[in-house]
């Protein structure tokens, strides 16, 4: 955890109270996209870069007040999390293992960490939960 960053620790959320990662079902995409689109948007006010947002660190589950329309979600695993500004140098792996957005004439140059990287990584999300082609993200991101 980066250290002078605002956040909010949660005790550890088990299984048997029905949260999960991964594809929602699709009558609760849409309220998933909402969901996941206002922790970002707290990201962003507390300017952090989130670094790894993956569905695998995004836990969701259906909302007790309704079930059938609604999911409550959480944005877990803050470790690589940044500040705005702080330099990227592992920019080869995120390029290797992603269609990440990012072109250097020397590779070995660094990115800032910035509101654009939560947001490409919310677009590349909305993107999977809507398309529902692949069962992984990481299928669906391969280059």
């Amino acid at each position: 955890m980066m250290e002078g960053c605002p956040c909010v620790a949660f005790d550890l959320l088990p299984e048997e109270e029905g949260w999960q990662s991964g594809l929602p079902p699709l009558h609760l995409s849409s309220a998933y996209i909402q969901q996941l689109n206002k922790a970002v948007d707290i990201l962003h006010a507390a300017q952090v870069a989130h670094m790894d947002l993956l569905p695998s660190n995004i836990l969701w589950r259906p909302s007790p007040a309704a079930p059938h329309r609604d999911v409550e979600l959480r944005i877990i695993d803050f470790e690589d999390a940044v500040p705005y500004g702080a330099a990227i140098d592992n920019i080869e792996e995120l390029r290797k293992d992603f269609r990440y957005p990012v072109s250097f004439d020397d590779p070995r140059k660094t990115i800032s960490a910035s509101q654009e990287h939560n947001t490409w990584f919310l677009d590349a999300i909305t993107r999977w939960v809507e398309a529902r082609t692949f069962s992984s993200f990481t299928d669906f991101m391969s280059p």
